[in-house]
């Protein structure tokens, strides 16, 4: 069986250009995979777009920048996380959640109840930044902003 005239040319130049575009994608997808969150206004844009009605007091971003806790007002927390191809903005109840303890001082262990990932080990900047999402996780930090204001604040030891 004989070719036609170029048949080998054109051949070549398909198998290049299909090598070439998957090179291509290829690292693109490593360096999307490799990138977090820019910064906390990536995590506050994302979470505002699923929960646009609840206003965000702070951020506090994982030391990897793969995920992010955010204050809102009403005392509950925000959580944003950054896997390689999109993002996915939680709400967590402070009192739904399990605070565990950690292998060091810039670490928080959350178990995240009904989620299918279950468990999440976060590391954090700053010892500072790991107590502060802490205290949000366990509801504390409510209870104390309730009662500077004069509001009547519940603790989970009453």
């Amino acid at each position: 069986m004989e070719f036609p005239d170029g048949f080998w040319l054109l051949a070549a130049i398909v198998v290049i250009g299909g090598a070439i575009v998957f090179y291509l994608r290829l690292r693109r997808s490593e360096a999307e995979a490799g990138d977090g969150m820019a910064d906390t206004g990536s995590a506050i844009v994302t979470f505002s777009r699923a929960f646009p009605e609840l206003p965000v007091r702070n951020v506090v971003m994982t030391k990897d920048g793969h995920s992010a806790f955010l204050r809102l007002a009403d005392g509950r927390v925000g959580f944003v996380e950054h896997t390689a191809l999109h993002a996915a903005a939680r709400l967590l109840e402070p009192r739904e959640l399990a605070v565990g303890p950690s292998s060091d001082t810039r670490t928080v262990n959350v178990a995240f109840p009904g989620a299918a990932g279950g468990n999440g080990h976060f590391e954090f900047a700053s010892v500072e930044d790991a107590a502060e999402v802490s205290l949000w996780l366990c509801g504390e930090f409510a209870a104390a902003g309730a009662e500077a204001t004069g509001q009547a604040g519940h603790s989970d030891r009453e």
